[in-house]
This record gives structure tokens, sequence and C-alpha cells, in this order.
């Protein structure tokens, strides 16, 4: 009662984009140049190919607190990104700067290191790639880990490891490298989200499987205003993402800084089918939020 009944959805399943509705975007760069190649779009056209890749230019990305930032791409970061493109290569530098050149951890724009270039671009895209493809990928960030990449660098604006990178950009192949290196799995971000939290908003399927079953991933870390994975995943309804929380123990009753617990979510958004596992799993219809709402009352005023 209280839960508006649709029609079970025929819409094909969202490809993992590398975005979500609470903050996650994806890094938009002007420039034409792609770390994917052009020819292998496997995306369809619903959507413009350009917000589903993660593109790459030799400028700063970004500009933190309207201040430009000077550090450039340096060949180890082209070479993560494997960029053959002569006309954007740095001039081989002279002198000192050859050691600067040669760092493993040298950092580019944003803070960003040639393993979080690594992590999120080039093959291991859930959509396909062959296992060929995948390995080589891996292979890179296998390298840069043996040469010394500290795995735990964070990037400037958004606090994101090379973990988080790897889930939000879907790419499994990278996570699970990286795991195998000893990545932190509950490393927070700038708002307090791990990389599970990212793997749920980006609805990474292959990188969220290999989070949950990883021992050490915290499956109810709360993000600064309180929100777990399982929080995020009712609220965002995605697909599949609650049940398999629940299944690996996560707490159904765990609530945000606001009071309301994950059915308290799927109640605001009309998500029945997470309504309806959370209820079979013993979550608490009754609980009050912060403004003594319960979960039957947001569904009744949502419609």
């Amino acid at each position: 009662e209280g839960f508006k009944v649709t029609e079970p959805s025929k819409k094909k399943r969202r490809e993992p984009v590398g975005e979500d509705s609470v903050g996650l975007k994806p890094l938009k760069i002007a420039s034409d140049l792609s770390l994917m190649d052009d020819n292998q779009n496997e995306w369809g056209d619903e959507e413009p190919s350009d917000t589903k890749r993660f593109r790459f230019e030799e400028q700063a990305m970004l500009n933190l607190d309207d201040q430009s930032d000077h550090r450039q791409w340096t060949q180890q970061h082209l070479d993560a990104a494997d960029i053959r493109i002569p006309s954007i290569a740095p001039t081989p530098p002279q002198g000192e700067i050859d050691i600067d050149c040669m760092d493993v951890n040298v950092r580019g724009p944003d803070g960003f290191t040639p393993l979080m270039i690594a992590s999120c671009s080039g093959g291991g895209l859930e959509t396909g790639n062959s296992e060929e493809e995948e390995d080589a990928s891996a292979n890179v960030i296998s390298d840069f880990i043996y040469q010394g990449a500290i795995l735990h660098n964070q990037t400037d604006r958004t606090g994101e490891t090379a973990l988080h990178l790897a889930a939000r950009y879907a790419r499994s192949d990278a996570a699970k490298r990286l795991l195998e290196a000893s990545a932190d799995a509950n490393t927070q971000d700038n708002m307090g989200r791990t990389p599970l939290h990212a793997a749920v908003a980006a609805d990474a399927q292959g990188v969220f499987q290999i989070l949950i079953r990883n021992r050490a991933t915290d499956l109810d870390a709360r993000m600064h205003d309180g929100t777990t994975p399982l929080i995020l995943a009712a609220r965002l309804a995605v697909e599949g993402m609650v049940e398999e929380l629940i299944n690996c123990h996560a707490d159904v009753d765990a609530i945000d800084d606001f009071g309301k617990s994950a059915l308290h979510w799927a109640a605001a958004v009309n998500n029945v089918e997470a309504a309806i596992v959370l209820l079979k799993n013993g979550a608490n219809k009754d609980m009050q939020n912060n403004k003594e709402e319960t979960p039957l009352f947001l569904a009744a005023r949502e419609g």
C-alpha cells in the first residue's frame, strides 16, 4: 500500500557512463582527442558519444577556485592514455626535467597521475571489449604499480583515487588489478564517497561485484551526509544492487543524516522493487526520519 505499481520497464539497461545524480560527473574536455578508439563505439545513438568517453587534452582540465592549474600533461600521462599524437606531445625535456618526466607519480592537471589516467581509460569497459584489450589495459596499470605508483593519490577537486575512477568509469579490469595490489577499497573522496559508492552511482556492475566480494570493503561506509551504498542504490533505483548488497549483509536499517533509511528513499522515489526486497529482508517499515515521517508517509506523499 502506498506504492505506485508500474509496468515493468522495457527500456534497455543504461550503460555505465561515469556519472550520477549526486555529484559525480564525467570529465568533459573540449578536445576532440579520445582515449577510446572512435571505431569502437558500441553505445548506440541515444546519447552524444562525448558524454560516454573519458576525454583527454594537453591543457588543464579544470580551474580550481578560479585559479589556473598550470601543470601540464607529461609523456607518462600520454603513455597511460595510449595517445601517440606528435602534435600534442610535449617537447622532449632537457636537463633536470628528465627526472620529473620519468616520475611515475607526476601530477598533471587536477592532480591526475598516470595511474589515474590508466585506471579510467583504455580497455576493460564493461560493454564487450575483448580479453586481449582488457589484458593490455590491465598490464599498463600493473606496470605503473611495479614502477612504484602510489595507489592512494587523490585528485585535487574531487579527492578521487585511481580505484574511485575505475569504478566511476566502469573499468572492472583496472579495479581488479588495483585491489590485487592492495588498493584501499574504503578511501573516501571529498564528499565521503568510497569506490563502492562510485560503482553504485555509475551502475558499474562489474566493479560493483568485485568490490562487494572483496572482504576489506565496508558495505556500510557512510558519505559525509550519512549515505550508505545501500541507501544510494535505493535512491538511484539501480537495478539489482539493493538485493546484492543485502545478500552480502549490508545494514538494511542504516540511516543517513536526515534519518532516512534505504526504505525511506525507496518509498520517496517510488522504487517498488527495492521496497519489496527491503521489506522481505526485515527493513523497519515504521522507522521515522528526522521529520517523524515513515516510509509509508513518504510513499503516499510522493504519489
